[in-house]
């Protein structure tokens, strides 16, 4: 008989991600309210997902979506760690790099199920997780969409292009660029920090960028603003001058301006729409 347990994030404890390193100790058959990736740091494992198999090595990630019955089998000596993350945060984050597209290959694609991440990637991950490993009350907001950011990052790194530029044809300067709007240390400096020690004129950097991305970059950063202050709206106890200021807006009016315009409704109306989930205080 296969006992299939529920679990769910817990929503005081960890509102938006939880992560621990576990070592050889399987699981159950089980399935959740919350999105997992299951990182391989040592060893081998096998991650069986319904009735299909993944046999994972070091360096390997699977990625388990909400609902889907799942179980680990690690072989002896096997290290991996387990990064929970909100659906809606994770939901959201998908939307704002690949809109409409992300998701769809989360839930559709087998792919998921078993990839690699870029080493430079895994470094980066690794960093900001140990900063809060099994500690639901440590890392702050920040931290945490930054760590979500980078697994969004990921799955780009396996997302079919469709009529995108393929990763040949773009300069590696602009690859450069478009990875920096995933920090948000980046976001927050603006345009002048994104395009730092790139070796050409802003109007020339605007428009390859353009020609790649079909947006201005000044006109991306404030995409890119605007829907993190989505999250930060729904998820945090941040206030509207506090998030505008983390952004880097030049102004709370300029940010009530900016959000008004593009979603119709300013940024306390929609925090006041979402007041029925979960929020910290940071």
């Amino acid at each position: 008989m296969v006992y299939n347990t529920y679990f769910q994030l817990d929503s005081k404890q960890n509102p938006y991600l939880f992560t621990h390193i576990l070592g050889d100790t399987g699981t159950i058959f089980h399935h959740h309210d919350f999105y997992e990736f299951v990182y391989i740091q040592e060893g081998k494992a096998t991650n069986i997902v319904g009735n299909t198999q993944y046999s994972l090595c070091k360096g390997d990630f699977s990625l388990v979506v909400p609902g889907e019955s799942h179980k680990i089998v690690p072989e002896k000596g096997c290290v991996r760690r387990d990064i929970c993350i909100a659906a809606k945060v994770f939901e959201d984050l998908c939307n704002l790099v690949m809109p409409e597209k992300l998701l769809s290959i989360v839930s559709e694609s087998d792919s998921v199920k078993k990839f690699s991440c870029p080493v430079h990637l895994s470094l980066l991950l690794e960093q900001k997780l140990d900063t809060f490993s099994g500690k639901p009350d440590k890392g702050d907001l920040e931290s945490k969409l930054l760590v979500c950011s980078f697994l969004t990052e990921i799955l780009l790194e396996i997302a079919p292009k469709d009529n995108a530029p393929s990763a040949k044809t773009m300069p590696e300067w602009l690859n450069t660029v478009i990875l920096r709007f995933q920090h948000i240390e980046y976001i927050r400096q603006g345009i002048s920090a994104i395009v730092k020690d790139v070796n050409y004129n802003q109007i020339y950097v605007n428009r390859i960028f353009k020609q790649y991305m079909g947006l201005s970059l000044r006109a991306y950063l404030t995409e890119t603003k605007l829907n993190l202050s989505l999250i930060y709206l729904k998820t945090s106890n941040h206030s509207v001058t506090d998030i505008s200021e983390i952004l880097g807006f030049s102004s709370q009016s300029f940010f009530h301006k900016q959000f008004k315009n593009r979603f119709g409704i300013t940024p306390s109306e929609y925090r006041a729409k979402n007041s029925s989930e979960e929020r910290v205080v940071i």
